[in-house]
């Protein structure tokens, strides 16, 4: 196979039978089941296979699909159905497309979305792997736009861990959602259901960020107030983080203006606060990264704290490389990505600019290691972690 820009990330490659068809798939550590596909997966597809018409079904939305796994074998299987996959990380969306490519599929849709979008009416089939860390409310939300609205004959196909089976039985209860069938596993409850026959009375949000939100309120730092929504599972959620706090140590006495790229900007703390550092000397704010929520949550903060929507880009890729120039300056806190073969942060796939960056003091220096393109500007320690300011040598 060719190199592709995420082989980096392949950690193993594994081989895997649908309803008689033999499949492969690229796993990554930095996805959710590395070593194999996962049992909460095996169980889905096992009823799925056994209970599930498809002569009826023409439209396939698979929710938070990873590595793409469920959505390909349906495909594999029944390769005139239309599938699309979603997920709010990119690099999972990537992966996806590298699996299809990998089990010669192609025509498939390829979606960055948090959950689900509220005017989701025309599939006839939707699917998910429910994440274990969703969230009441997300997960609330979900289940809820999963049947809302509806499409005739609309089935739906989830599995969930143990702990979430309690929750999910209230909300499809609630939402007076029809099961048609239910097996459950060790660790993992599998449920298809219908919508209701009557759905006016399910209420859902139509702000998407909505169900992630975990709290709003005031903060005070680097002598500066301002105020903050923050999500559920990101970092940064109650104060600055250590590496937020060394790229503001680092930032705080520059003069910064231009563009700046944000790489994983988390909740929006330091653009933010850069906001006020400088206020007007920042032309363009471009949040990028791998995780949407950070993506949405950081725009939405910084328009809230007085920074005009045109002002703001986000850029959904897997990969810094992949977000083009102007730049003035690089603000990154890279991706925690455990066992990687690779450095995912590479100076020399960056545009020439200052470049601010927090990370574990090892990943530091492997960053810098054998490069001659910057020179070191400022370095500051603190708990096993470095920030450096980075300026081009010539």
């Amino acid at each position: 196979m060719p190199e592709n820009k995420i082989s980096i990330f392949i950690d193993k490659t594994v081989d895997f039978i649908f309803m008689r068809e033999k499949l492969k798939f690229h796993l990554s550590h930095a996805l959710f089941s590395s070593f194999d596909i996962d049992t909460g997966t095996r169980l889905l597809l096992k009823t799925i296979a056994r209970h599930i018409n498809f002569k009826p079904i023409a439209k396939i939305k698979d929710i938070g699909a990873g590595a793409g796994i469920i959505g390909i074998c349906l495909k594999k299987k029944f390769p005139h159905i239309d599938v699309t996959f979603t997920d709010r990380d990119m690099l999972a969306l990537d992966f996806t497309e590298l699996n299809c490519e990998l089990n010669g599929i192609g025509d498939c849709r390829f979606s960055g979305e948090l959950g689900i979008k509220s005017t989701d009416a025309k599939y006839d089939f939707i699917v998910s792997n429910i994440p274990a860390k969703i969230g009441g409310k997300g997960l609330e939300d979900l289940l809820k736009k999963m049947i809302l609205p509806s499409g005739p004959g609309r089935i739906c196909a989830i599995v969930v861990i143990k702990p979430l089976e309690k929750q999910t039985r209230e909300i499809l209860a609630a939402s007076g959602a029809r099961i048609t069938f239910e097996e459950t596993g060790k660790a993992h409850l599998v449920l298809h259901f219908k919508p209701p026959e009557n759905t006016d009375m399910i209420n859902i949000v139509t702000d998407e960020l909505a169900p992630y939100i975990r709290d709003d309120k005031a903060h005070n730092n680097f002598g500066f107030s301002y105020r903050l929504k923050t999500a559920f599972n990101l970092s940064d959620f109650d104060t600055v983080g250590y590496q937020s706090e060394l790229l503001l140590n680092l930032l705080e006495n520059e003069k910064l203006g231009g563009a700046c790229l944000f790489w994983n900007p988390l909740q929006g703390h330091v653009p933010v606060l850069l906001h006020k550092m400088f206020p007007g000397k920042i032309t363009k704010y471009i949040l990028a990264g791998r995780d949407l929520l950070q993506l949405e949550i950081s725009r939405d903060n910084l328009m809230r704290n007085g920074v005009p929507g045109e002002k703001i880009s986000t850029r959904h890729v897997s990969l810094i490389s992949e977000v083009a120039g102007p730049i003035q300056n690089y603000i990154i806190i890279p991706d925690v990505i455990p066992k990687v073969k690779s450095y995912d942060i590479t100076l020399k796939d960056l545009c020439l600019a200052n470049i601010f960056v927090s990370d574990t003091s090892t990943h530091i220096f492997r960053l810098l290691e054998g490069q001659k393109t910057y020179k070191i500007k400022k370095k500051i320690k603190k708990n096993g972690f470095t920030g450096v300011c980075l300026v081009t040598s010539d």
